[in-house]
């Protein structure tokens, strides 16, 4: 079959199509036909090597790559859920072979019925933003109506859905933007605030009536973990989507978020499936998503398009951190 592969981990230009296997189904995957697949930041910085996986050869390419929607084309023997035929979303296993190909095993516990109301495409780009999200605003945070949030990097991928996540849980939401496009875009999602994150926050937070916020989302590379934390409420709770590298910790002030009862969270959806603990769950927060997009709630932001051909350039777009929504992938009609 089709897929993009890489013989050596590197910039962009490592990306060549190529012919792999078709994968089999083992007892609890389903193998789907893949109509178009996502890009997200982690695609690429496991492609640079930055979350070495495997040593990617001629002979054993490394595909990566793990939102999708497409058809399911096999069941194995102890899938419950899903049927042949089916129209599904999913966003993989990192440690599996990935979604920029025509066909992916995946495990059917983490796959979802995708929405009625989108596109392959659309779809395409929602479950790894959408899980994420999810199990940090329900699972972790366990967010109430009325409560405030502060999204830092609002106009990314993660930040366009969480914004709209947060929105449809009675949250108050602030989320950070820098550009007048960026302002805009992030205002027509729903944020109730925009403060710009090449400013000191604090200042902003007074002036826009929320001085200090329940959570704090870092949807970036937590450079700014110590004046977010600075916001945070006594009892609040802090999440990152990267890890806390020796020097950040040192610069904590780790006494005052005990005092205070402050948590810091990580949020790593690949986790459930990477050491095979509550992978329903996934399945689960990707129904519930599915249900809000059809109900109108949540819509899917796609705002660049590229075929698996262009796979290059849309690793290049994503990798310049101006992305605005989402980058969908075409693979199959």
């Amino acid at each position: 079959m089709k897929a993009v592969g890489q013989a050596e981990y590197g910039g962009a230009e490592v990306l060549k199509i190529v012919e792999v296997p078709a994968p089999e189904a083992g007892e609890l995957d389903v193998v789907v036909r893949n109509k178009a697949a996502g890009v997200n930041p982690v695609d690429w910085k496991v492609r640079a090597g930055g979350v070495p996986l495997k040593k990617p050869s001629e002979e054993d390419p490394l595909v990566i790559g793990w939102d999708a929607a497409g058809v399911v084309e096999k069941v194995g023997d102890k899938v419950k859920d899903l049927k042949v035929g089916d129209e599904v979303f999913y966003s993989g296993d990192v440690t599996r072979a990935g979604s920029y190909a025509e066909l992916t095993a995946v495990d059917s516990r983490i796959v979802a019925k995708k929405p009625k109301n989108l596109s392959f495409a659309e779809a395409a780009t929602i479950p790894l933003v959408a899980i994420t999200a999810a199990e940090t605003l329900i699972d972790a945070f366990d967010a109430k109506k009325g409560q405030s949030i502060l999204l830092y990097n609002g106009a990314g991928g993660m930040g366009s859905f969480t914004i709209q996540l947060a929105k449809a849980m009675g949250l108050t939401v602030i989320a950070t933007a820098s550009r007048p496009e960026t302002t805009a875009f992030v205002k027509d999602l729903g944020a109730d605030h925009v403060i710009n994150h090449r400013e000191p926050l604090a200042p902003q937070l007074e002036a826009a009536g929320v001085p200090q916020v329940n959570y704090v989302f870092d949807l970036y590379d937590n450079k700014n973990l110590v004046e977010l934390i600075s916001v945070l409420k006594p009892g609040g709770r802090a999440a990152i989507v990267w890890t806390l590298e020796k020097e950040l910790v040192e610069k904590l002030d780790w006494y005052s978020m005990w005092s205070k009862r402050q948590s810091i969270m990580s949020v790593f959806m690949f986790s459930r499936p990477m050491f095979g603990y509550e992978l329903e769950r996934q399945g689960e927060l990707l129904t519930h998503v599915a249900g809000l997009i059809d109900e109108g709630k949540i819509k899917a932001v796609v705002n660049y398009s590229f075929t698996l051909e262009e796979i290059s350039k849309a690793h290049e777009l994503q990798e310049s951190g101006k992305v605005m929504g989402k980058i969908g992938i075409s693979i199959t009609e």
